[in-house]
């Protein structure tokens, strides 16, 4: 009976274990995300050249900060952990950074974005101005 109880102990700790390792191998999951523009119109003015680099600077410069592009290459990065997290932490990086930038001036309009890849979800989109 004793070994009966033991085996049936050492059979519920295994599982609880084996779960909770599986837990935490899901929140590892790898999401890659894109980012860049889609639309580009300096309303025939020249300045999209200009304007396209302080936009894509305050964009990098908030990834940098928040820990997002330490791994950046190309327009592209990736944060380990659960995909929801992961797009929220991204969305509220890129909201602060697009509020900065609606305090300045612009002379076109752009349309910034950024895409999980895998599920080609887009986390965030801004028109500037």
């Amino acid at each position: 009976m004793k070994k009966t109880s033991l085996f049936f102990c050492l059979l519920l700790f295994s599982v609880v274990l084996m779960s909770s390792c599986q837990e935490k191998e899901e929140d590892k999951t790898v999401n890659s995300y894109s980012y860049g523009f889609s639309s580009i119109n300096d309303n025939g003015l020249g300045v999209a050249k200009d304007e396209v680099k302080i936009i894509e600077d305050a964009f990098t410069d908030g990834f940098m900060k928040s820990g997002l592009a330490a791994n950046a290459t190309n327009s592209f990065f990736t944060l380990t952990g659960d995909t929801e997290n992961c797009n929220s932490t991204v969305r509220n990086t890129c909201e602060n950074v697009h509020r900065s930038l609606k305090a300045k001036q612009w002379k076109g309009n752009y349309q910034y974005e950024v895409t999980h890849v895998k599920s080609k979800k887009i986390v965030f989109q801004c028109n500037i101005p």
